[in-house]
């Protein structure tokens, strides 16, 4: 039973990073391709907007358990989400810069690959043991 939870909430929160993905991802590609942004400050706002959609996502879906409350408040989870989305912003932006620049890989699928890496090995980590931590039964 309790990997079948944990399979589940590993889906769940998938799922939540897919949608601030596809919302980070669609805003990169405007910024870049329509409005001319610098690719780094169009994976910033990429960045910040999907990670408010991820957040609320993961707060209200994911890690919500009705029986079990969150060892801190929303405001301690909004400093530790902040502080965990400027280390995937970073490490988003080092891998999407490595692989345009030195693979020859167009900064689109780059995005993608650096997206799914630092999706599943840090972001969900922080997230379901430090984030949304739960309250020790």
């Amino acid at each position: 039973m309790r990997l079948r939870h944990l399979a589940l909430n590993f889906t769940q929160a998938q799922i939540s990073a897919g949608a601030g993905s596809l919302v980070d991802y669609g805003l990169m590609v405007f910024a870049v391709e329509l409005l001319g942004w610098s690719l780094f400050w169009a994976l910033a706002l990429g960045g910040i907007v999907g990670a408010i959609v991820n957040f609320s996502l993961n707060r209200y879906w994911t890690f919500r358990d009705k029986g079990t409350a969150y060892s801190s408040g929303l405001v301690s989870q909004l400093i530790k989400f902040t502080t965990m989305v400027l280390g995937s912003i970073l490490l988003k932006y080092s891998g999407t810069y490595l692989l345009e620049h030195y693979a020859d890989i167009d900064y689109k699928i780059g995005k993608l690959i650096s997206d799914l890496f630092v999706s599943v090995l840090f972001n969900y980590t922080l997230q379901r043991f430090w984030v949304f931590r739960k309250e020790k039964s």
